[in-house]
């Protein structure tokens, strides 16, 4: 899934912002790859999906100090 978006942060957090529709619900519904297939989520599925799309392009975030 990340090499369709050229492994660029900006690009991916794009996607999920923009091309994911916000669904209000409770909890871990769809994971990642339900979210990703359905563009839908909620505040929760949206973030594990940009984790793990970062995570496949080899972006890691680093952890506050």
């Amino acid at each position: 899934m990340a090499e369709a978006f050229a492994n660029d942060p900006e690009t991916i957090f794009r996607f999920v912002a923009d091309d994911v529709l916000y669904e209000p619900y409770s909890g871990l519904l769809r994971g990642d790859a339900g979210t990703f297939f359905s563009r839908a989520g909620n505040s929760v599925d949206q973030a594990s999906l940009l984790s793990t799309l970062l995570d496949l392009s080899l972006i890691h975030i680093s952890e506050p100090t």
